[in-house]
């Protein structure tokens, strides 16, 4: 494969170490410069941390890493091992919170995959995300009042709520397993699918303390619908690229891959997953043997998919114009997906289709607000946006 962004190519070479424990790079001859630009693309992707041991190998050090560098590698990744245990310990601490208000809960990412890296405490985490039945929102929320944690000012989602701890950290309280989605399929299996991780949840050893999390088969799809979910929006980076490959790369989680390729299939997200494998087993270190789509995808619709994750950084940062992605590019493409903006904005109201057009006017002035207090590209630029990324949903079959 061929790229594009400065610093990439190291970077790719560095994270498939840093995954595997493969040396990629003979003789670590690169320039000061080259580690610059990769050190600056790891930030910007939220994987520097789990570099650390690769760029400090004591057998076959880095020479032309600079002292200001290293510092910089060194406070990154004492900073996410700090935050890293802090989480640990407050996501063990929600989870008998809530069995002791009476109902379940189960920790979604976080170090329910943490637990796979071969440093664990590496893996960049800023939040918690927790699962809880959707009847209960209410109480989970009164029982963290409770406890001094707030509701956090602005929402942005309508399958979970944001609470804030009292010493500042963010809880996202998920009532679903991922947003209300554009694609149809996944939609219409979303519910159903909720149900089965709280049915199919276990308690597992995570850096030794116990936390229900979802089994390997619903802990798989969790990660290839959040891809998809921020992919269809803004995008996303590396580090969801290398959360399905120590994920996979754990023969243990071997025996899942059937269940998830049927899953899959039946959400209508096949290419999908289909792309991300190929694109993890061509540059990050995924194992030949995993058996996941072994006979592989398009490797030039691969190549287009890493290098928009690429441009993309976490989440869509690299660009104020990268919103979202359009399914059609005509204009009743466009006006399909304002439409769904409006609804995700205003799922309860949206319900009623007397109210769309003063939904429409709030949701319009919303964004155009919204554009210009966070300085966001103008709306043709937005708009440009949207269309130039409809192409890799086409290739991807996604409906």
């Amino acid at each position: 494969m061929e790229y594009w962004v400065k610093g990439d190519k190291l970077l790719l070479s560095l994270i498939k170490e840093a995954l595997t424990g493969e040396k990629c790079i003979e003789g670590r001859t690169t320039s000061q410069e080259e580690l610059n630009l990769a050190i600056n693309l790891a930030m910007a992707h939220k994987v520097l941390s789990i570099l650390y041991d690769v760029l400090f190998d004591e057998e076959v050090p880095f020479e032309n890493l600079s002292d200001s560098q290293r510092e910089i590698v060194k406070n990154e990744a004492v900073n996410r091992a700090r935050a890293g245990y802090r989480l640990l310990f407050l996501a063990r601490y929600l989870v008998k919170l809530f069995k002791e208000a009476g109902f379940d809960s189960i920790i979604l990412k976080g170090m329910g995959v943490a637990r796979y890296y071969p440093v664990p405490e590496m893996r960049k985490s800023g939040d918690i995300d927790i699962l809880i039945p959707e009847d209960k929102l209410d109480d989970a929320v009164e029982v963290l009042k409770s406890e001094g944690f707030d509701i956090s000012g602005e929402q942005h989602a309508t399958h979970h709520l944001v609470i804030k701890s009292p010493d500042g950290f963010l809880i996202e309280l998920h009532t679903s397993i991922c947003e209300y989605s554009k694609f149809e399929k996944v939609n219409a299996l979303r519910d159903e699918l909720t149900l089965k991780y709280f049915e199919r949840a276990k308690v597992e050893d995570c850096l030794g303390v116990e936390l229900t999390v979802p089994d390997k088969v619903h802990q798989a799809l969790q990660l290839i619908l959040h891809m998809l979910q921020h992919f269809t929006l803004s995008g996303f980076g590396l580090k969801l690229l290398a959360d399905w490959v120590v994920f996979w790369n754990d023969e243990r989680n071997f025996e899942a891959a059937a269940e998830v390729e049927k899953l899959c299939e039946i959400c209508g997200i096949t290419e999908f997953a289909k792309t991300v494998t190929t694109v993890c087993r061509e540059e990050l270190g995924l194992k030949k043997e995993v058996p996941l789509y072994i006979e592989g995808g398009d490797i030039p619709l691969a190549k287009s998919f890493l290098e928009d994750i690429l441009y993309a950084e976490e989440f869509g940062n690299s660009d104020k114009s990268r919103m979202v992605i359009v399914k059609d590019r005509s204009l009743l493409g466009y006006i399909k997906e304002f439409h769904f903006q409006m609804k995700i904005n205003h799922p309860k109201a949206s319900k009623c289709f007397l109210l769309w057009p003063a939904l429409w006017v709030i949701t319009f002035v919303v964004f155009v607000r919204n554009n210009k207090k966070l300085g966001r590209g103008s709306i043709r630029d937005i708009l440009k946006s949207a269309g130039e990324r409809n192409e890799l949903i086409k290739k991807m079959g996604l409906s």
